[in-house]
């Protein structure tokens, strides 16, 4: 219950500023502080206006006791009909490597970190709900320990 208080507090310090170009802004809580490769995390979303660019951000939470600097993630992007509209392989930097500090935006409290990670700027061609499917890709891990969340933020950019 405490780690529920404390991403909730973290969440609205760190995103709960209510910004108008925010479409969409979801989390989910990780079972055990553990995220099972096999399990993806599911955001479905939807877009009302195809003028504009968005920029999709990943939100993470993770612990100290996280036992690497990066995560690997993979995603993919579909649209209402189930057609692939972006998918990418990427390493997400969580701390400097050679210093350890904390990267992205960023709020910590307790002996946790929660982050905000840009990944991707998009154009959607149509109006309709859209759905982002994240697994992480770590090697040696089946299960990754230390992760309390992970998130999807959708914003407008605006000129």
């Amino acid at each position: 219950m405490r780690k529920f208080i404390g991403l909730a507090i973290s969440s609205i310090v760190l995103f709960g500023c209510t910004d108008a170009n925010i479409v969409f802004e979801g989390n989910t809580i990780l079972k055990n502080e553990s995220w099972n490769r096999k399990h993806p995390q599911v955001f479905t979303f939807e877009i009302k206006d195809t003028l504009l660019e968005y920029e999709l951000s990943y939100m993470i939470r993770n612990i100290h006791s996280y036992s690497y600097c990066n995560l690997y993630l993979k995603y993919t992007l579909t649209d209402s009909d189930n057609n692939i509209v972006s998918n990418n392989f990427q390493d997400v930097y969580l701390y400097n490597p050679k210093s350890g500090d904390p990267l992205g935006e960023k709020e910590m409290l307790n002996d946790a970190q929660t982050g905000r990670y840009p990944f991707a700027k998009i154009n959607f061609t149509k109006k309709g709900n859209y759905k982002l499917s994240v697994i992480h890709q770590m090697r040696d891990s089946e299960s990754l320990d230390g992760l309390e969340s992970i998130g999807l933020q959708v914003k407008k950019i605006t000129p």
